[in-house]
């Protein structure tokens, strides 16, 4: 399991991003006789659309998730699973969209060949992207090593 990246606190429950998942904690609170917390798991490769709603004078904002291939039509389904709100002030949430966009990003890019990456936001190079992925522990050494050379051979 990845590392924890960044965690928030919302109105309804927790949100945490690792670097391989988010998770959000359901806070049971105002239903009856179903009290507690739920966790809801969403893997990064699997992250598809990301609601963010700012928070205004008298409404709350929202994080809403969906998996890929769920379209917004079809969120009755998961009503509430994968969404938090939050208070106005409370900062870390657009950190967290900021956060979860970038990392989603990585995710969508995880399956590709490495020789035909380049990250043009960043300028980054394919050996950078090679290397930063196997330091998040994304990639075996193994797989790196055999990357790495395909990329030096190239």
């Amino acid at each position: 399991m990845g590392g924890l990246i960044l965690e928030a606190e919302g109105a309804d429950g927790t949100i945490r991003l690792y670097t391989d998942r988010v998770e959000i904690d359901e806070h049971r609170f105002l239903e009856p006789l179903r009290t507690g917390t739920k966790t809801n798991m969403i893997p990064l490769r699997e992250l598809g659309n990301i609601e963010y709603m700012s928070p205004g004078r008298i409404r709350p904002g929202k994080l809403k998730l969906m998996p890929s291939g769920v379209e917004s039509s079809d969120s009755d389904i998961h009503q509430g699973k994968y969404e938090i709100t939050f208070n106005a002030g409370n900062d870390t949430f657009p950190e967290l969209r900021d956060e979860l966009e970038k990392y989603r990003g990585d995710a969508e890019i995880q399956g590709r060949d490495v020789s035909t990456q380049f990250d043009t936001t960043t300028g980054d190079d394919p050996v950078k992207i090679l290397n930063r992925r196997y330091a998040r522990g994304e990639i075996s050494e193994d797989e790196y090593e055999k990357k790495r050379r395909r990329l030096e051979d190239n």
